[in-house]
């Protein structure tokens, strides 16, 4: 869509190996672009994506998945997929805080949405979250809670919009704790794409699509110079926020002047491989299941 909308500019009277350079210069830019604004937005939206992880007894902790912190009305909370927090009924859950913090422990009532009789695999919603008063918030450290004005309403045509998922990859994770030395470090993962938004894949995933939005999941992406590699696994980013980059389609998404941002339109749950999409519950949803439970 890109290509075809600037080759309006194009003069006609162009050879084709001056049309074909100019083309790839498009892409290029496009792609510059892409990674530039989703570096800014990531850097942006790390004090807010944490890990977690789970733990016997406090011994060796491990990185696990994602999470993500809101404030609603005044109140914060951490948001995480439904199916990480049912692991407290075998171990014992941390959420990461910032540099030189140690991790806070998920105690005291957690909510989630309820798991169907054939178990929380067929959870379509997958919604966890535990609200965390102001000592233990305090002792995340330097972290952020995102306000609802960061909340996308995901009313926009989602065509030729990029989109963001970011979160804690156990692939990426897997030698950041050091045992002896009792440190943990921990890699924030990007990966940027555009949505899928053809109604077979909601119908295949089995929900009317009002709730949820489809990643797509290639099996190789770009670097920011253009270089293929290998897209790392998803497994640990649920939990993790789906941030909407904008409409990469005008011109304006492209000024240097631009200002960057970006806008929480839902939380990763799942990758459904049948479609090969990152699946994320809709923030209004979150926001529902949240205000739903009322005052503590």
């Amino acid at each position: 869509m890109l290509v075809l909308y600037c080759d309006l500019s194009i003069d006609l009277t162009l050879g084709r190996t001056a049309l074909m350079a100019r083309i790839e210069t498009l892409d290029s830019a496009l792609r510059n672009r892409r990674h530039e604004v989703s570096e800014v937005v990531a850097e942006k939206f790390w004090p807010s994506v944490r890990a977690m992880l789970y733990s016997k007894d406090g011994r060796n902790p491990e990185i696990v998945g994602s999470c993500t912190l809101l404030q609603i009305d005044g109140r914060r909370f951490v948001v995480t997929a439904a199916h990480l927090l049912d692991g407290l009924e075998t171990h014992e859950i941390y959420v990461s805080g910032s540099v030189g913090t140690e991790p806070v422990q998920i105690i005291g009532m957690t909510y989630s949405t309820a798991s169907p009789p054939q178990g929380r695999d067929h959870d379509k919603i997958d919604i966890g979250f535990w609200e965390i008063e102001e000592p233990l918030a305090e002792k995340l450290g330097a972290v952020s809670f995102i306000v609802s004005n960061r909340f996308s309403l995901n009313r926009a045509p989602f065509e030729n919009r990029m989109f963001v998922a970011l979160g804690y990859p156990v692939s990426r994770n897997k030698r950041n704790i050091d045992h002896v030395r009792k440190s943990i470090k921990t890699t924030l993962s990007k990966y940027t794409a555009e949505l899928d938004c053809d109604p077979s894949v909601a119908k295949a995933f089995g929900v009317s699509g009002n709730d949820h939005l489809f990643l797509k999941h290639h099996k190789y992406s770009e670097t920011a110079t253009g270089e293929k590699q290998r897209t790392f696994k998803p497994v640990g980013l649920s939990g993790g926020p789906l941030i909407d980059l904008g409409n990469f389609a005008t011109l304006d998404r492209y000024a240097s002047d631009t200002t960057i941002s970006g806008y929480v339109s839902g939380m990763i749950i799942e990758r459904f491989a049948k479609h090969k999409v990152l699946v994320a519950t809709r923030i209004h949803r979150i926001v529902e299941a949240i205000m739903a439970q009322g005052a503590p």
